[in-house]
């Protein structure tokens, strides 16, 4: 979650969509103050409660929706990422390589009970009546010119530099990881998305 108190402003943060960018940018405005970051991922139902359903209703909520598809690649890669980093194991889970990694997502399907990320990212925006309540749901590609509308509208400075840190896989041709198989399970593992929002034509690989 980001939350700029004084301009009313809340992003729901889905994992692996450039939310610590947007914060940082976000940091260097004036009049702009930030809530303290504490669970940097609550779902709007979370974050209505934290700060109180009228108050949520008074801000202006947006999220970031990225392609399951490129973000299940980005989500493996961090991770390897991380380990080499911190000169530790790969994690056991991912040490077989991708596609052995996403086969054992869809032979456990109760797997998103300990990995809650890897679940349908509709939850990250609908209320407990199932209703979405997030304002204006961007697209992963269009993240930088749709941020920068809404800090605009909002009476901030569009010039400062907004850091790239989750970068599009897009030049790495992210579908090159997936076997047949392996993609229908993560279309499958992210169907409910799809039935609610329906498919970008952006999309890639769907």
């Amino acid at each position: 979650m980001i939350f700029c108190q004084d301009k009313k402003i809340v992003e729901i943060s889905v994992p692996h969509t450039g939310s610590n960018s947007r914060r940082e940018y976000l940091s260097n405005l004036e009049d702009f103050g930030l809530q303290p970051r504490d669970n940097p991922h609550l779902v709007a139902s979370e974050v209505s409660e934290l700060i109180g359903p009228e108050e949520y209703a008074e801000c202006y909520t947006y999220s970031v929706r990225r392609n399951p598809l490129e973000y299940m690649v980005s989500w493996y890669e961090n991770s390897l990422k991380k380990a080499a980093k911190s000169n530790r194991p790969v994690p056991s889970k991912m040490q077989k390589g991708f596609n052995k990694w996403i086969n054992r997502l869809g032979e456990d399907p109760d797997s998103p009970a300990n990995a809650p990320h890897l679940s349908n990212h509709t939850k990250y925006w609908q209320n407990d009546n199932g209703e979405i309540i997030v304002d204006n749901i961007i697209l992963f590609e269009d993240r930088k010119s749709e941020f920068l509308d809404i800090v605009g509208s909002h009476g901030g400075d569009i010039t400062l530099t907004l850091k790239k840190k989750v970068k599009s896989l897009g030049h790495k041709r992210f579908m090159n990881y997936y076997n047949m198989s392996t993609a229908e399970i993560v279309r499958q593992r992210f169907a409910l998305d799809v039935e609610i929002l329906g498919i970008p034509p952006s999309w890639k690989g769907w």
